[in-house]
């Protein structure tokens, strides 16, 4: 014999559906948000990873690092938005150029900066950020002394 049920197990059944399903879809659409966060977080770790080499590769900051910056096409991030700074530090973490173009030479450390804006979006909710990450990279442009 097979139950069915009845019209109030069927009602309490959809009231529990409208009750449950908004909370269901601020969680999937956190999580959603949240793992764009983290994909343009760690394109912003590669390409400042990436800068950084060719910077010390280069000898400093120049119009050869805004191609490097722009060959990262990385999902969720526009190079346009993207702002970078490049400063030249000596052995002893003092900071020897900071202004455009700065150069380095052998033994010097390059620090790359890079900051993207992001937004974090659920339903009616909104918050802005800014995703920030710095890297460093010996130079080694000119060869051992």
């Amino acid at each position: 014999m097979v139950h069915k049920p009845c019209a109030k197990q069927r009602g309490q059944s959809l009231l529990e559906f409208a009750l449950v399903i908004p909370a269901l879809l601020i969680l999937i659409l956190g999580i959603i948000e949240f793992g764009k966060v983290f994909v343009q977080y760690f394109g912003l770790l590669y390409t400042a990873d990436n800068v950084a080499q060719a910077s010390a590769r280069l000898g400093g900051d120049g119009p050869a690092l805004d191609a490097v910056q722009n060959n990262n096409r990385l999902p969720f991030i526009n190079n346009a938005q993207v702002a970078r700074t490049v400063n030249t530090l000596d052995t002893s973490g003092n900071v020897v150029c900071s202004t455009y173009p700065c150069t380095c030479n052998y033994g010097q450390v390059t620090r790359v900066r890079l900051s993207h804006p992001a937004t974090i979006r659920i339903l009616f909710i909104r918050y802005d950020l800014t995703l920030t990450t710095t890297n460093t990279s010996v130079c080694w442009r000119g060869g051992a002394p």
